[in-house]
C-alpha cells in the first residue's frame, strides 16, 4: 500500500458525498475523526457502524467512487477491487482505515474549519 496523497482526499470526499454518509452518521463520522471510535472493531460497535456504512455504499453512484477511492492507496485497479472476494476486500478497508495518516489529516483540517 503506498501512502496518501492530496488526490486520495479528494476521492474520500466524492465517496463521501455519493454515499450521503455524512448527513447519516454524522456524530458517528465525527468520532471517528476525532479518534474517539475507531473503524472496523466489534468491541467499540464497529459492526452497526460497518452496516450503516456497507447500506450507505448501495446508493447510486457510490459503488464507482468507492472502487476509485480505494484503488490509488491499495494501488490496484477499480476493476480489481471489484472482483475482490468480500472478505479480502473488507480487509483492505481495515488496513486502509487504520492509517494514522487519515485521523491526522482529518484532526487538522478539522482545526482550521473552528
Amino acid at each position: 500500500m503506498r501512502k496518501l496523497n492530496t488526490s486520495d482526499c479528494f476521492k474520500l470526499l466524492r465517496l463521501i458525498n455519493e454515499t450521503g454518509i455524512k448527513e447519516t452518521l454524522g456524530e458517528e463520522l465525527k468520532d471517528l475523526v476525532n479518534g474517539k471510535k475507531t473503524v472496523l472493531t466489534e468491541e467499540e460497535g464497529g459492526m452497526e457502524f460497518i452496516f450503516a456504512l456497507i447500506s450507505a455504499f448501495g446508493t447510486k453512484g457510490a459503488e464507482q467512487a468507492f472502487y476509485e477511492f480505494l484503488a490509488g492507496p491499495l494501488e490496484m485497479t477499480e476493476a480489481e477491487i471489484a472482483s475482490l472476494p468480500p472478505t479480502d476486500t473488507l480487509a483492505k478497508i481495515k488496513e486502509l482505515a487504520s492509517l494514522d495518516e487519515w485521523k491526522d489529516f482529518f484532526g487538522s483540517a478539522a482545526k482550521l474549519g473552528g
